[in-house]
Parts: C-alpha cells; structure tokens; sequence
C-alpha cells in the first residue's frame, strides 16, 4: 500500500484524455481518462497494489485550507451534486503538496457541491 500519490499533469496528457499518477516508491501509472470515468480512479490504484481507501487530501483556497477531498479525486473526472456548478479549465490545479489549490472564483457553493468534498469550515456546513 502507498502513503499518497500525486497526479502528474501536462497539456498533452489532457489532449490525449491520460491521467498519470506518480508514488513515493517511484512507480508511475498512467490510465486511460474513459477507464478513470468508467470505473473510478480509487478501484484502478487498488488493482495495481496502491489503495489509497480512506486517504483524503486538503484543498487549499486563498492560503488556507477550506475542506479535504479522497486523494483520487481528480478534477477532470469531479461529479457536481447540483446542475448549479459546472467544472471550468482553471478551477484547480495540484498543490506541491499533494492536495488541490482550487480557484478564488470558485464561492463556497461550488465547493460545496462537489462529491465528496468536506469542507472544515463552520460557517460552510449547512450550505445547501
């Protein structure tokens, strides 16, 4: 079992619909996006030996951190709760340390409506 991953991003991986991944050990994966949208990030690291089940990462806006999302979360492949948020190109990006800087466009609503995010704000929680 790895300790975390980190998602290696590039323009022509995004063309070309490829998420690769990168782990401590210095094993490196790539995966194909419909495989990613087919079957979940989280079952394809199980099967090639690096579950990362009940790992979450922070996500970072405005230098603090706003809520955690599971370390497979990908932006790419995010599922919105409501029709009222929409992932756009720039909303995250990777933060150096493993979690996700989401833009400062982004309001706590459209956090909020992203499967699985978690938010450690009070003043956040009973969003609707």
């Amino acid at each position: 079992m790895s300790d975390g991953f980190r998602v290696i991003t590039s323009l022509e991986d995004e063309m070309n619909d490829v998420v690769r991944v990168a782990f401590p050990d210095g094993m490196r994966a790539a995966f194909a996006g419909r495989e990613v949208r087919r079957r979940g990030l989280a079952r394809l690291l199980d099967e090639i030996g690096h579950s990362q089940s009940g790992v979450r990462v922070n996500v970072w806006q405005g230098g603090r951190v706003v809520g955690t999302v599971p370390a497979t979360f990908h932006p790419h492949f995010l599922t919105s709760v409501t029709w009222l948020y929409s992932l756009r190109h720039g909303d995250f990006r990777p933060a150096a340390n493993g979690g996700w800087i989401a833009s400062e466009m982004l309001g706590p609503g459209d956090l909020c409506a992203i499967w699985e995010f978690e938010t450690v704000l009070p003043e956040w929680r009973n969003l609707p």
